[in-house]
């Protein structure tokens, strides 16, 4: 609903509407395009490269060559396989640092402004965080090089000032027009009402669980007015990233116990025992025990649940003091938790008890911000900075400067015309190895009569040849083939489809023949009841569809289709048709009539026989003694024994 009344309030404008949701570990957004009707609102959630609802926060840089940039699921998938030269986090936390390092998070690269993203020079942290913009919204379908209208969720956790810093990192992407920020605490409000809309004033309080703090904020919704957000706190020491490291922490003590185990790991293999780790935290999360499986080195382990609370009792124990101080002496009616790592059973368990409520799952875990923060821009006094956000934090808030702002913005253009041509070229390499291992396999496998009467295969298979070689030598990987232009791929596509075409025209109509005798066949097989039938099934056996053509196969089909539809019908029209022909037709009709006067007749006999039946049993039932009420005469003693008054 949110969504849509969304739409609604932009379908003036000429752009789509994108809100998105940056956390420390991964990125929500969701598109609306304003000419379109908007039905659900999971319907419009942007998808990430994978297919997943949400994309890693992550920008990174690929060693060698020119040091092409990405971000979302390729930086994870680089960094997963080691080959990834430096990727940073885009965490809203690190804007406005202008140190030149920083230290690593749980999976063991720099989460910082330092990390360089491209190889040429290290970029400012609102460069990394609009670069992860501009990677979503290339993923929004059928949008181009559109303009949006952008809103994106500050963290309570941020000072006004660098909160400020993560509209302009928006402002950054090429993109990106209108931006508007819109707080946490007025998104899970609004998220809350579109979800529940209440009769009464309704105090509600909703933790937020991410990946790097615990945000806890506590509102007074009402049915006819906007949220009201009553307070705000967070805790950077209780975040999902927190209950990771201590779940890691004590697999690698259990993993310690076998010998085939190193705890100094290389950088892919810790990033794939990151990946396990939170993989085993959502499994616990619903079952009792999981396997921690780890390829290089080959390790396996079970890990139970007691294991997992037992090691994250520390971290999660503060969470009670964040609430109970948080609430203070406000009245909690509803309890709503949201979050990365809302599921886990720990946390819970430790919310009812503080607060003596169950908890309630009208938001949607994950998305929930990003629907309510649609749902705050069309609220007029929803946006205003929030009265309760962070005063102060770590580091500096130093804006960039103009220059500094339009070089970043001058690199993003350039990035985003890089990725242009390489789907371009993507595409135009996919075309041509299509086109060589068709003609390969159709050179390799057909039956040698279908080309007969075509010149010899020996210049085709050299051709194929060629072009199979000059693939394998330029894959794409290194920098020099990188940079191959489009133009070369479509070359060689058009000049092999110019000599093979002899062999592809051929081969596309021996297909369509054989889908047109199968067809013959099909409606041959109906008929087989009628004459036509007949001579279809003798046409058939005498080996001359064969040798048909296409066009005369239609035409067959044609005509055994009309011939056949007409019998159908004849048949049909004569099951309906009574044997007696027109006068019984006549005839039944006034045998009807009769029928059904009988049948009244027989109805108002029955029903006369039914109450006799009635009147004869009661009267039995009663012995003759059955009094009408009311009679004068029903207690006369000298009266009882007068027959003629003995019926009543």
């Amino acid at each position: 609903l949110a969504l849509v009344l969304l739409c609604g309030a932009v379908a003036a404008a000429s752009c789509a509407v994108v809100v998105f949701d940056v956390g420390a570990a991964y990125t929500k957004a969701a598109a609306l395009p304003p000419a379109a009707p908007v039905g659900l609102a999971s319907r419009h959630v942007v998808y990430s490269d994978m297919g997943d609802r949400k994309t890693p926060s992550l920008v990174g840089c690929a060693q060698g060559g020119a040091g092409q940039r990405v971000a979302g699921d390729a930086a994870a998938h680089l960094l997963h396989l080691g080959r990834a030269a430096a990727v940073a986090s885009a965490a809203p936390g690190l804007l406005g640092q202008r140190a030149e390092a920083g230290p690593a998070d749980s999976r063991g690269f720099a989460a910082c402004e330092g990390a360089r993203v491209c190889a040429a020079e290290v970029v400012p942290q609102e460069e990394v965080v609009a670069s992860l913009l501009a990677h979503v919204l290339r993923q929004v379908p059928d949008q181009g090089g559109a303009q949006h209208s952008c809103c994106v969720i500050s963290p309570t956790y941020l000072t006004p000032e660098r909160a400020q810093l993560l509209r302009q990192s928006a402002e950054l992407v090429p993109a990106c027009d209108n931006v508007t920020l819109v707080s946490e605490s007025a998104a899970a409000g609004y998220a809350f009402v579109s979800a529940q809309p209440v009769e009464n004033e309704t105090h509600v309080c909703i933790v937020d669980i991410g990946a790097s703090a615990t945000r806890v904020h506590v509102l007074a919704v009402f049915p006819d007015k906007p949220a009201k957000v009553v307070n705000v706190g967070w805790d950077s020491s209780v975040s999902g990233s927190a209950v990771d490291r201590c779940l890691g922490s004590a697999v690698t003590r259990l993993l310690s116990l076998q010998p085939s185990f190193d705890s100094e790991l290389p950088p892919a293999a810790r990033e794939q025992f990151a990946r396990e780790v939170t993989r085993v935290k959502e499994v616990l999360s619903i079952l009792n025990e999981a396997e921690f499986k780890l390829e290089e080195p080959p390790v396996c382990v079970t890990v139970n649940r007691t294991l997992l609370e037992e090691a994250c009792d520390s971290v999660l124990a503060p969470i009670a003091d964040l609430v109970r101080n948080t609430v203070g002496a406000t009245h909690i009616d509803i309890v709503e938790i949201i979050g990365g790592s809302s599921r886990v059973p720990k946390l819970q368990d430790i919310l009812r008890s503080t607060l003596s409520l169950n908890l309630s799952n009208h938001l949607n875990a994950e998305e929930g911000l990003v629907i309510g923060a649609a749902h705050a821009l069309l609220v007029p006094g929803a946006v205003p900075a929030d009265p309760f956000s962070a005063e102060g934090g770590a580091g500096g808030s130093q804006a960039l400067s103009p220059e500094q702002r339009n070089a970043s913005r001058a690199r993003l253009a350039a990035w985003g015309n890089l990725l242009g041509a390489a789907r371009e070229r993507s595409e135009a390499r996919y075309a041509l190895e299509t086109l060589v291992f068709r003609l390969s396999d159709l050179l390799e496998n057909a039956d040698p009569q279908l080309f007969k009467g075509l010149p010899d295969t020996s210049d085709l298979h050299a051709l194929i040849d060629s072009y199979r070689s000059w693939l394998e030598q330029h894959d794409g990987t290194d920098a020099e083939d990188a940079q191959l232009a489009v133009g070369e791929y479509r070359s060689r596509h058009y000049r092999l489809t110019a000599v093979g075409q002899p062999w592809l025209a051929r081969h596309a109509e021996a297909a369509t023949r054989a889908s047109l005798l199968d067809d013959y066949r099909r409606v041959a097989a109906r008929a087989e009841k009628h004459s036509v039938g007949r001579e279809a099934a003798e046409w058939l056996a005498s080996g001359a569809a064969a040798a048909a053509t296409a066009d005369e196969l239609r035409a067959r089909i044609t005509t055994l289709q009309r011939v056949l539809d007409a019998a159908e019908a004849a048949s049909r029209s004569k099951q309906k048709q009574p044997k007696g022909g027109r006068g019984t037709t006549h005839g039944s009709g006034g045998s009807s009539v009769v029928l059904t006067a009988l049948t009244l007749v027989g109805c108002v006999v029955a029903l006369v026989a039914g109450c006799c039946l009635v009147a004869t049993l009661v009267k039995r039932a009663t012995r003759g003694r059955l009094l009408v009420f009311g009679d004068s005469n029903r207690c006369n003693p000298r009266r009882a024994g007068d027959r003629k008054h003995k019926w009543r």
